[in-house]
């Protein structure tokens, strides 16, 4: 992937790096038991093995092999957003118009992201500011395009992470740490310019400790909890 800092967060990211216990980074959360009865989120329910379970392995298998609406409702699920207002905001009516938006939208990200190693134009596509958006929140939108650049890289480094209220809380944190003045711009807005600055944070902790962002991140994440 290819990511061009930005150059603020990235001077204070090294000025003030985050503390991390000692030893191996955590594991990625394992997912749950997938109820198949969910196939009106996909049009088809295509799934590739007989007792579904919406784990990274098994959502990355769905999307590299382009069972798109499978490999979504499989996020969705990952990521605790089956219900109320996030399940909405992910599927609107749940009508087929919006299955196939959906759908549309994650083959436009599939040939982006693989043409540029970027997820700027997908990041507009599903957040917001291009033509067809999907109008979803960065928490989704994180969590859905870290699987979806796993599943085209495969030996991928540096995917993007999930951004979620926790992970929001920590960067906070950690930029009342700094000096006025010496604060970066946070990683609140819907923007695809502070997705950019957790990234840089991200990024240049994980290479700090020789890993990958998806270990920083969930390392990150599980501690914070």
């Amino acid at each position: 992937m290819i990511w061009n800092p930005d150059p603020h967060t990235l001077h204070a990211a090294i000025a003030l790096p985050i503390r991390l216990p000692n030893g191996r980074p955590t594991e990625q959360f394992a997912g749950y038991r997938f109820n198949p009865q969910w196939n009106d989120r996909t049009m088809r329910g295509h799934w590739l093995v007989e007792r579904p379970r919406s784990s990274p392995d098994q959502i990355i298998s769905h999307f590299r092999a382009a069972r798109y609406l499978e490999g979504v409702i499989m996020v969705t699920s990952w990521g605790r957003m089956m219900r109320g207002h996030s399940r909405r905001m992910i599927y609107g009516e749940n009508n087929r118009s919006r299955l196939r938006a959906i759908e549309r939208a994650i083959e436009f990200c599939v040939v982006s992201i693989s043409s540029e190693r970027s997820i700027r134009l997908a990041w507009g596509r599903l957040v917001g500011e291009w033509t067809g958006e999907l109008g979803w929140t960065p928490v989704m939108a994180s969590k859905t395009l870290h699987f979806l650049c796993r599943a085209i890289f495969a030996e991928c480094r540096m995917p993007p992470v999930p951004l979620d209220s926790t992970m929001r809380e920590l960067g906070q944190s950690w930029r009342n740490g700094l000096p006025n003045g010496h604060r970066p711009g946070g990683w609140n807005d819907n923007s695809f310019a502070a997705y950019n600055r957790y990234m840089t944070a991200i990024i240049t902790w994980a290479q700090r400790k020789g890993w990958t962002t998806t270990e920083m991140e969930t390392t990150l994440f599980n501690r914070q909890r």
